[in-house]
């Protein structure tokens, strides 16, 4: 009789434990992403999406690759999934297509002897748009960036340099509302933030050096808030010194630098917290380090105000981006080709998936 109601017992808690995993995952909310695996028989890369919560789901996404002779020219996604960019380069157009491989438009490059380079800087969230930059050329000594539609129509100049417009610039902010890009005088020695309405009208303009008591300011690695309230940019004072990361409050004008220990150096910002009120970010030594060294990169969390400087990985290579709801962290290509997840105190690593590597995430 005990035993009888001590299998009963057990059977009622496994129901109800089975029936509270099944109700948790059916509330989950889908988490799509693009990953790619390389195809060592062709030399190619493949594409795939899955869900964050159903990762054993994958499609292939049957794409053409962007240039066969060039393997480090990857697509440039839009956040919908729907289209796919590659940049012009070599003799090769800017081309954007559809997930059905057909050709949305083709930005030629004009005098083959003397070409402008069109590559693209990235996509309004609506999928609808994209920034894109044409490189200097001969007979054409300026830079200039642009916008249009992903089916090529609207195609609008909103400025034009005889320096670089830094390759940071044309980032579209999550609310759609505005475009920053970066404006270097022809003096050469510190950068201008504009930001303007995605067609050109200017909002808000910074001059760094205004901010920062030195002579030369260039910053770089523009990043939005979620909220699009504030940037995250790396500075550096001088093309030989180490970058520092900062945040921007565009409302308030205020420019905080917020690593408290300075002996770090910032290689890239990998992005935002969902609640706008922390950032992920990669660093080296800045002392040990060799330049263009991005095998040796420590990542680390801080919130914006500097506190709670956390470090996350062990140094090594790789890329780190937040999911979307902010409960974890994906870790690709951090020491092996599999795409893991971690807590977002770097604990708890585990295996998502084998032989991929994160791109991006889709919003349909």
């Amino acid at each position: 009789m005990r035993l009888t109601i001590q299998s009963t017992i057990k059977k009622i808690f496994w129901t109800i434990f089975l029936a509270v995993v099944l109700a948790s995952c059916a509330n989950q909310k889908p988490q799509l992403f693009i990953f790619k695996r390389h195809d060592s028989e062709k030399d190619n890369w493949n594409y795939y999406t899955t869900d964050l919560y159903n990762p054993s789901h994958i499609t292939e996404i049957k794409v053409p690759p962007c240039f066969s002779d060039d393997k480090r020219v990857q697509p440039n996604w839009s956040p919908n999934g729907k289209y796919y960019g590659c940049s012009a380069v070599y003799d090769q157009p800017l081309i954007i297509y559809d997930t059905n491989n057909e050709i949305m438009v083709k930005l030629e490059q004009g005098n083959p002897k003397d070409p402008i380079m069109w590559r693209i800087l990235g996509w309004s969230p609506d999928s609808q748009y994209v920034s894109i930059m044409s490189t200097a050329s001969i007979e054409k000594p300026y830079y200039d960036l642009s916008v249009m539609k992903y089916d090529g129509s609207g195609l609008l100049q909103i400025d034009k340099q005889t320096n670089l417009t830094v390759p940071f610039g044309g980032v579209w902010a999550p609310n759609g509302n505005y475009i920053v890009r970066q404006v270097r005088p022809n003096s050469g020695t510190h950068d201008y933030l504009i930001i303007s309405s995605p067609f050109g009208k200017e909002i808000y303009r910074f001059d760094l050096v205004k901010f920062i008591d030195v002579p030369i300011v260039f910053a770089d690695q523009l990043q939005w808030s979620p909220d699009s309230k504030k940037l995250a940019l790396s500075i550096y004072y001088d093309p030989a010194s180490n970058p520092k990361l900062y945040v921007l409050d565009i409302e308030n004008g205020k420019l905080t630098d917020i690593i408290p220990d300075k002996s770090i150096c910032i290689m890239g910002i990998s992005g935002w917290f969902p609640d706008s009120k922390k950032l992920l970010f990669d660093t080296i030594g800045c002392k040990e380090h060799i330049s263009l060294d991005f095998h040796n990169s420590v990542y680390y969390s801080i919130n914006i105000d500097g506190t709670e400087l956390k470090q996350l990985t062990e140094k090594g290579s790789g890329s780190l981006t937040w999911t979307l709801d902010g409960k974890s962290i994906i870790v690709s290509g951090y020491g092996d080709e599999s795409i893991r997840l971690m807590n977002i105190d770097g604990s708890n690593k585990r295996k998502l998936l084998d032989n991929g590597y994160f791109i991006s995430w889709t919003t349909p």
